[in-house]
């Protein structure tokens, strides 16, 4: 009788052990069960080099999360716009987006758009070195959160080139053309004299075969080549220091707060990876692009003299100022970048 009391209070304690053992496995156990599917719209087609880079982190995330985390990567306006990510990762209509941080900068007081002031940040480094070590990026990011998104990184993605139908040398060889551009090299160049029209990549090839506009501002070389800019351009003007290349991994911030935090962890390291690997990505291909657009469709190089490359960074630098005096965020980012520029 004895013994069974000891062998009944023995099974009791046993199964008390494992009871507590489960209990304490159980919030891994329940972490590791769920899978958390977010999706990303891209800024770029499906293809591209951006978007399979882009593809590439989530797989990185995937695996580094033990498939607790799985990013859907989709293209360019296959949900939303591409003018529209902003908006719908901050309603939740996506968790992600990787996407150019001009398009909104009327929704962040020029903010999101101040490392595309043109010929200010001569290279990659110089603009990381601003953003992250001058502290812009903290600035830019406590205004994403007022809109409920989570601001990873924001960076330069590769050189900036300018695509023509007709030779130039200067400034004025744009005057009475039309040139598609946005954010800051907009600005700046209706402030020196040269219309303007503001239209997503994937509108910009129609646009120059049918003589909407005589010209365009776009990212590197090679992202310009998966649009066909080559085939309906004569010259084009290739310059890291043009600074209109530039991504950002953004969250909605109502789903990044709920992540645990080496989830957070994932995220930030493996898109700070994707950073890195998009920008030498570029680097390579667009020297294989550009000689094919040289060699095949007979593309003729251009430059701009150094007169023309100060009046647009003089232009926007006077209109820093002005920016400062209407939004307090835009303030603190221009004090960061006078003490940068000393």
């Amino acid at each position: 009788m004895i013994r069974k009391r000891f062998l009944f209070l023995g099974m009791i304690s046993l199964v008390t052990f494992f009871a507590f053992l489960v209990c304490v496995q159980s919030p891994q156990l329940s972490e590791a069960a769920e899978t958390i599917k977010w999706r990303l719209q891209a800024v770029g087609p499906r293809g591209s080099i951006e978007t399979n880079m882009i593809q590439r982190f989530a797989d990185q995330v995937k695996i580094a999360s033990d498939g607790r985390l799985e990013i859907a990567v989709y293209g360019a306006g296959e949900i939303v716009p591409s003018f529209e990510t902003f908006e719908a990762v901050s309603q939740g209509i996506l968790e992600m987006h990787c996407n150019d941080p001009s398009y909104w900068m009327g929704k962040t007081g020029k903010c999101s758009g101040i490392t595309a002031i043109p010929f200010l940040f001569p290279t990659a480094l110089d603009e990381k070195n601003f953003l992250e070590n001058g502290g812009a990026i903290n600035v830019i990011r406590e205004v994403y959160a007022k809109h409920n998104l989570h601001l990873i990184n924001m960076f330069r993605a590769g050189d900036g080139s300018i695509w023509t139908k007709f030779p130039f040398s200067n400034l004025e060889d744009f005057k009475g053309k039309k040139i598609r551009a946005h954010g800051m090299w907009a600005e700046a160049l209706s402030r020196v004299g040269i219309s303007t029209i503001t239209m997503p990549g994937s509108e910009v090839y129609e646009g120059m075969e049918r003589g909407v506009i005589d010209g365009l501002l776009s990212a590197n070389v090679a992202w310009c080549f998966d649009y066909g800019f080559h085939e309906v351009s004569k010259y084009v003007y290739p310059t890291e220091s043009i600074n209109i290349c530039h991504l950002e991994f953004v969250v909605n911030k109502s789903k990044w707060d709920k992540l645990s935090d080496d989830l957070k962890a994932i995220l930030v390291v493996c898109a700070k990876e994707a950073e890195i690997e998009i920008l030498s990505q570029n680097h390579f291909w667009d020297t294989t692009r550009l000689n094919e657009a040289m060699s095949k469709q007979g593309v003729k190089l251009q430059s701009l003299d150094q007169d023309s490359k100060t009046k647009l960074r003089s232009a926007m630098l006077a209109a820093v100022e002005q920016y400062s005096k209407e939004d307090a965020e835009f303030a603190k980012l221009a004090l960061i970048l006078k003490d940068f520029i000393k």
